[in-house]
Order: structure tokens, then sequence, then C-alpha cells
């Protein structure tokens, strides 16, 4: 368990119902206080009971250790345009041209942190355009909509981006391989995802509509697809190529 001493309001954790519960059942999210254990929280001597941004109580029982990076760390990125490590997302969601909600547009949010993960780790901004100009969040902001009056703007949208990645990557494990902020830069805010380095391959799960040979009937199925960064952006690899590469990967 987590010391009282060590926990502070903001802060990513991974949080427990009860401190028995294995890893699987761990809940991710930012801690909106710390409040007295309810009855129903097996909690331990030394536990630290929260509540999440989205209400749910437990203990914290581990802590997402990625170092705050600053306005000027940020701005060094921008200059230094998209790269292996770097890449920029103008809006998570939303046509850059039109403004409108087009939900697609946020597989290719998760598709770059796969390959950032399938890679030697990296930060991926939304909020940025493809010259690293800061272009901000409100055509984002435009479609979110708090939950409760304590909840921020700010703090639904980094719970939907982590619900709608945690969804499409389908490993519980790697969320603790990345961790969303928010930013305010040069009066916008910027979405910065910090991602680590995966030690096993990472695999996006895409939505597919296929005909089943001999019926012609149209059925709905899944497939697994996996990505990588190179120097001239994203790259979808073959599963024949995926071995190759994960054999010759640059350990950290």
């Amino acid at each position: 368990m987590i010391p009282r001493s060590k926990v502070k309001e903001n802060m990513e954790v991974w949080i427990a119902r009860n401190s028995s519960d294995d890893k699987e059942h761990w809940i991710k999210g930012i801690i909106e206080n710390i409040i007295s254990p309810p009855p129903e929280i097996e909690y331990g001597e030394n536990g630290t009971v929260v509540r999440l941004v989205d209400g749910q109580i437990g203990i914290v029982v581990s802590i997402i250790d990625f170092e705050e990076i600053t306005e000027n760390e940020i701005l060094h990125l921008l200059s230094g345009g998209e790269t292996t490590y770097v890449e920029f997302k103008e809006t998570f969601g939303v046509a850059n041209d039109t403004y409108e909600q087009i939900g697609c547009l946020r597989d290719e949010t998760v598709k770059e942190i796969a390959a950032i993960l399938n890679g030697n780790g990296g930060t991926l901004f939304i909020g940025v355009n493809d010259a690293g100009k800061i272009t901000g969040l409100e055509p984002d902001y435009k479609y979110v909509t708090p939950q409760r009056s304590t909840q921020t703007i700010q703090d639904k949208f980094k719970q939907e981006i982590h619900s709608y990645v945690k969804d499409r990557l389908l490993d519980i494990t790697l969320e603790e391989k990345y961790k969303i902020t928010i930013k305010n830069v040069q009066n916008h805010d910027v979405a910065v995802i910090q991602i680590d380095s995966s030690q096993k391959p990472v695999f996006v799960e895409q939505k597919i509509k296929f005909t089943e040979c001999f019926t012609e009937r149209e059925k709905k199925g899944t497939r697994q697809l996996f990505y990588i960064r190179t120097d001239s952006g994203t790259q979808q690899l073959d599963s024949r190529k995926i071995y190759d590469y994960w054999d010759a990967r640059i350990p950290n």
C-alpha cells in the first residue's frame, strides 16, 4: 500500500477496491481528493483511500511514475518537429476543416500510441498541427461534457482519451506505460501523452466487416494490427515482419 505522505490530489494512480485485489482488477485514474475510508473498503493499516475524478473510490496501490513535463520542455519538443519519438495531432476526434466530430479519427491517436510503445518511447501531443504550431483543444472541448460540477472539462477529456485507448489496446498492463496530462501552453490547452517503451509487442484492435464464404452474409469481426514509428511516420507491419522487427529493436 502507498502511505498517505506520498499521495497528492491530481496525481495519476492505480487504485483497488480492496487491498487483496489482483492487478487485473485495479483502476487507473486521477485523484480528485483523499477521503476517509467507507466501511466497504478493506484498506489495511497503511492504505490511503481516494476518490478519482470519475467518482470511483479505492485504495492507492501504485503511483504512475512519469516526471511532470514543463512548458519549456514542451516547446523544445515542438520546435524539433515530428520524429520517431514525437508525434503531433491537431485534434482527438474532430475534423480540422469542418469541426465535425468523427469517431474513427480517434483511432489515429491509438495507432500512434501503439507505435511509440512498440519503439523506444516518446511523446504524443494533441492540439498541435503538423508544423508544430499549438492550435489547442477547443475543437474537441465542444463535444466534452463534464459529468459532475466538480469535474473539469480537462479531466473529462483525459478520461475520454484514456477509455478509448484502453478499449483498443485490450491490455490492462499497458496502462502503466503511458500518462495523459493537459498543459496550458501559450494560452491554449494541449494534451501531452508521455509513452514508455513496451517490453512486449502491442497490437491495436480494429473492427471490420466481411462477407461470409458461401452465404454472402455480412458479418462483423476484429483484427489485430501492429504499428511502428519510422523516420517517415507511422507504418503498419504485416505478421511476417513483426518478429524480425522485434528481434532487431534497440533495447532501452
